[in-house]
């Protein structure tokens, strides 16, 4: 999906007036920092309590209060990607934030993605 990548997104926004920021070093699904995986595999775990993600989720919930604000990334599927598996976990648990993700069916909840394990905590 080349499209989601960095360049052609902002690119894109900018000729739409959508202001677009990347937030992909401290909320991605694949951190650089090797405390942050297990058996070199992201640990949602630990990245679900890292201090840096959790900062920018909260500049994130911060500029909902004022503004439409949406996360992407390529995957269509949430429950299968770091958005819903850590992301929209962590809005819901840590920040009460009520997620939802836009998917090719229609809108889904994060609480509908997997009921009864909406918790990382």
């Amino acid at each position: 999906m080349p499209q989601f990548n960095r360049e052609p997104l902002a690119a894109e926004a900018e000729r739409r007036a959508v202001a677009y920021r990347y937030l992909g070093e401290d909320l991605g699904g694949r951190p650089s920092d090797p405390a942050l995986l297990t058996d070199g595999t992201p640990d949602y775990g630990k990245m679900a309590v890292d201090p840096r993600l959790l900062d920018a989720l909260g500049k994130v919930v911060t500029a909902a209060a004022t503004r439409r604000v949406v996360l992407l990334c390529s995957e269509g599927d949430p429950a299968e990607c770091h958005r819903g598996r850590l992301l929209g976990r962590v809005l819901v648990n840590r920040f009460s934030v009520n997620v939802v993700h836009i998917t090719a069916d229609g809108p889904r909840s994060q609480l509908d993605l997997r009921p009864g394990q909406t918790t990382l905590f």
